[in-house]
């Protein structure tokens, strides 16, 4: 799975640079949507920008936190990618968002746009069994 890879580290910021000008998660949202038409291969590269933004949070850049918004960009990524695996992936990120909910993460709540990501996710996939996991996601 080459979304299992270790996430390609940031580069430190220049000599000087004001902790302002660091991208937000704004910034890292619009990336990831534009990832979404980008082609095979975008689901990697949109799971280690999510990794970059994580690890700038733990570095203490709150500003970098990933949300829902940058969840359901992730999820429309998979969604896109229509490849073996794909909606198999969204599916394990909305687990991942609910799970993260559950432990006291609010800023991941998955809302409708998260759950009809990953149904779409099950239409566009080839997989045995896809139309009864797109089902599943509504239960």
């Amino acid at each position: 799975r080459p979304w299992l890879r270790p996430p390609v580290p940031s580069p430190p910021p220049p000599p000087g640079a004001s902790p302002r000008l660091r991208p937000d998660a704004r910034c890292y949202n619009t990336v990831l949507a534009a990832h979404a038409g980008s082609g095979r291969g975008a689901g990697p590269r949109a799971e280690a920008l999510l990794a970059r933004m994580e690890a700038a949070r733990d570095e203490g850049d709150a500003r970098a936190a990933p949300d829902t918004v940058t969840f359901n960009a992730l999820l429309n990524v998979w969604a896109e990618e229509r490849g073996p695996g794909a909606a198999e992936r969204a599916a394990e990120l909305l687990a991942s968002m609910e799970e993260m909910c559950r432990a006291g993460n609010e800023r991941v709540r998955p809302d409708a746009v998260s759950y009809g990501t990953v149904i779409k996710a099950w239409a566009r996939s080839r997989a045995p069994g896809a139309a009864a996991r797109a089902q599943r996601v509504l239960e």
